[in-house]
């Protein structure tokens, strides 16, 4: 079940490309369905016949993600785009960027402002997400190189890392939320879903803090 979750979550799908998600799904179902077929606006149908006399039952799902398409690109290089979704312009009007050479781009209304991550003890390696507090204060950065996450101030001002008290799952990184509610990271891996507790800032230097991770199932 992981391993389908991981092949589903990692697909290229925006709304109206899903031809690889819908793939996934029809080599999954081949055997356990009387009748497959897709439709003419690019939907998989897939059908189980029952002995007759039973309640008829449809189970229906997304296959697509929210994504961007580039109408325009202008002399300056700036890339107009439309929504491919429900994505939301509200959200969208201040952003950061992360590359995988460890660039971390700030965007408002556009146009890219000057930021720079200063203080780090040493650099991103491979990061493969990152996330902001509700209040924008901080940034969590997930840096699989490194098999860390690093806390950094909104003016890019290092502020903490955390690594686990032992083994190197956080190597192994896919992506990283942050529920404020209850001061807790989830952490993906290729093979796992791992919860671990944020520490206070009061109670933590600027080192390395274990976040002790614990497998979700």
């Amino acid at each position: 079940m992981k391993e389908l979750i991981r092949k589903l979550v990692e697909s290229f799908g925006p709304a109206g490309f899903e031809d690889e998600v819908r793939a996934i799904i029809h080599r999954e179902v081949k055997g356990l369905a009387d009748e497959i077929r897709v439709g003419k606006l690019g939907d998989l149908i897939a059908i189980k016949r029952g002995t007759g006399g039973g309640k008829k039952i449809m189970l229906v799902a997304h296959m697509d993600e929210i994504g961007l398409m580039v109408t325009h690109v202008d002399k300056r290089g700036y890339a107009r785009v439309a929504p491919l979704g429900g994505v939301f312009p509200l959200y969208s009007v201040r952003a950061r960027v992360l590359f995988a050479d460890g660039r971390l781009v700030k965007f408002f209304a556009g146009e890219q402002k000057p930021f720079e991550i200063k203080g780090l003890p040493e650099p991103l390696s491979a990061p493969v997400a990152v996330v902001a507090s509700l209040e924008d204060d901080y940034l969590y950065i997930a840096d699989a190189g490194n098999g860390r996450i690093v806390e950094i101030a909104k003016d890019g001002q290092f502020k903490r890392q955390f690594r686990p008290s032992e083994g190197d799952a956080l190597r192994d990184m896919r992506n990283l939320y942050l529920d404020e509610t209850t001061g807790s990271f989830y952490i993906l891996t290729s093979d796992n879903l791992y919860k671990a507790n944020l520490p206070r800032p009061e109670s933590a230097p600027a080192a390395a803090q274990p976040a002790s991770p614990t497998p979700r199932k």
